[in-house]
């Protein structure tokens, strides 16, 4: 079977970990996040009972699809959150002022 983004169509998702709204970590590839339990990158075990894991997916035909997925389109439904003040790494889209 050839690999995952050479066969087509396929799937991709976008998932997020929010607490208080606002974006935890993130990650887009070929499987959501299916619940806190799945998720290895939390850090606040007092309020892991406030988590939320929210999904999108996507079903591409193409590579450029394929693309625009990663590079765009999952960026833009990120944005619907803001990123947590405390948030460590690589933000899953960045604003105009470059934050």
């Amino acid at each position: 079977m050839p690999f995952w983004p050479d066969n087509y169509p396929h799937k991709i998702y976008a998932s997020v970990l929010l607490l208080d709204g606002k974006i935890e970590s993130w990650k887009v590839g070929q499987s959501a996040w299916r619940g806190i339990g799945s998720i290895t990158a939390y850090w606040k075990m007092d309020r892991i009972n406030d988590y939320e894991v929210k999904s999108a997916c996507w079903l591409v035909y193409n590579s450029k699809q394929h693309n625009q997925i990663f590079s765009t389109d999952s960026a833009n439904w990120f944005k619907q959150w803001p990123v947590a003040d405390d948030f460590y790494g690589a933000k899953p889209y960045y604003t105009e002022k470059g934050d």
